[in-house]
């Protein structure tokens, strides 16, 4: 939705342009977004993006339980618009990757993904996926003291 935004305000341009060296890629990068700048202001103050901001700061829809699939879809999203072509999407995987186990990846986004009923009867869900059970058991582990009483719990 964000991706499908931003394009619409730059007319299809991408922001992020891969070069041979990190230092070509920043440079890049920076210049595109210094092109896009103004469809960027208009991003901001426009209200498809208040609608962005309501999404993830809304009391009606939490968007705790939604967080964890958000990034898999997004990170899906942009390997499809570079074609699958990992030497294309790498670097920018890299760098969502780098910021989301450093400061949003947390047991509680997947608990709270695997106890969102949204994903958790859909045919792609991911239950078994070992990095979402340990975030369910470590939620648990926090939230119930008891080992015995742990074991009640079905999951």
């Amino acid at each position: 939705m964000l991706i499908s935004i931003l394009k619409n305000f730059t007319k299809g341009k991408d922001l992020i342009r891969p070069g041979v060296t990190r230092f070509a890629t920043a440079y890049l990068t920076l210049n595109c977004l210094n092109d896009n700048k103004a469809a960027l202001m208009s991003m901001f103050s426009s209200k498809d993006w208040k609608l962005i901001l309501r999404l993830v700061d809304s009391d009606e829809k939490p968007a705790m339980g939604f967080i964890y699939e958000g990034m898999s879809s997004a990170k899906e999203k942009i390997k499809s618009n570079f074609g699958n072509v990992k030497k294309s999407y790498e670097l920018i995987l890299k760098i969502i990757d780098e910021m989301w186990e450093g400061q949003l990846h947390r047991p509680l986004h997947a608990a709270a993904y695997y106890l969102n009923l949204h994903f958790h009867y859909d045919p792609n869900f991911k239950g078994d996926d070992a990095d979402i059970k340990q975030g369910l058991y470590n939620c648990m582990g926090r939230l119930v003291f008891y080992q015995t009483e742990r074991n009640k719990i079905s999951v």
